[in-house]
């Protein structure tokens, strides 16, 4: 299932690195030639940084990643904590839950590699899983980190502080030589269409309906971990992964928003704003 980039006329999509992300995520990444994974902007708590949900006999459980986190630090910054033996849990677990899945065997030995290294910091777990991911479900698109490339550093050398969020959008597409931008459903809770409508820029927003999958331990749970339809489904993955893409559903409307932006960034909600855990 290859998508092929329109000649000079790549898409674009952001979101912070989140740890083990929904199928929504990879979706959203699946529909773009080049995904920038924001990992400096401000650290925040109780969100999908730094845990996800997996399917057991019981149901749904959290895995989640014990963090030393102080106010005001960037994603990439944050410490997990050194006390803690979160690696253990999180293989007992996981295989506890999918050591019998159909494709369990096929991909464990990857993630498995990654979960027996040393982490210091958790944006770079986070990335190293997501890229592990990006390969066994056959996606290809370009991944860039923000701080890699000083795309935050930039904005904020070259606009006020109380520069609304959109603006961050608008000087990210320009410095990566492109006009369209693949956003989560919540952007339209914060985007300003008419900024980048002005900038000759084009936004669509995903638009995620989560398809049902086979499962063990009962009925389909949805809005887990990639890792359940990886081991569940194997090859099939992607097929019951990716959604039509919003950018093949004709022009977009032209419906500037002109309400206050409420200081949201590119990719702040739970992988894709259409998440319901």
């Amino acid at each position: 299932m290859d998508r092929e980039e329109k000649a000079g006329d790549p898409i674009v999509g952001a979101l912070q690195p989140a740890y083990l992300p929904w199928i929504g995520f990879f979706d959203q990444v699946y529909h773009t030639d080049v995904f920038i994974l924001y990992d400096d902007l401000a650290y925040s708590r109780k969100t999908w940084r730094n845990r996800n949900r997996i399917k057991g006999p019981h149901g749904a459980q959290w895995l989640t990643v014990p963090v030393c986190f102080r106010p005001g630090q960037k994603i990439n910054e944050v410490r997990i904590d050194p006390g803690s033996d979160w690696r253990s849990r999180h293989i007992r677990r996981i295989e506890h839950c999918y050591r019998r899945a159909p494709y369990f065997s096929r991909y464990w030995d990857d993630l498995l590699a990654l979960y027996r290294r040393e982490w210091e910091r958790l944006s770079d777990l986070n990335v190293a899983l997501i890229r592990s991911l990006l390969g066994a479900f056959g996606i290809r698109t370009s991944l860039l980190l923000s701080s890699e490339i000083g795309l935050e550093r930039d904005f904020q050398a070259s606009n006020p502080p109380d520069s609304v969020s959109t603006r961050r959008i608008v000087h990210f597409l320009k410095r990566l030589g492109a006009r369209r931008f693949l956003e989560g459903e919540a952007g339209r809770e914060y985007i300003r269409d008419g900024l980048l409508m002005e900038a000759g820029l084009e936004v669509r927003y995903q638009s995620y309906r989560h398809r049902p999958y086979p499962q063990r331990f009962g009925g389909f749970v949805p809005y887990l971990s990639a890792i359940d339809l990886l081991f569940n489904c194997g090859p099939q993955s992607l097929p019951v992964l990716v959604n039509p893409s919003p950018f093949e559903a004709g022009p977009a409307p032209a419906d500037p928003q002109e309400g206050a932006d409420p200081g949201g960034v590119p990719g702040a909600g739970a992988g894709t704003a259409a998440r319901k855990p």
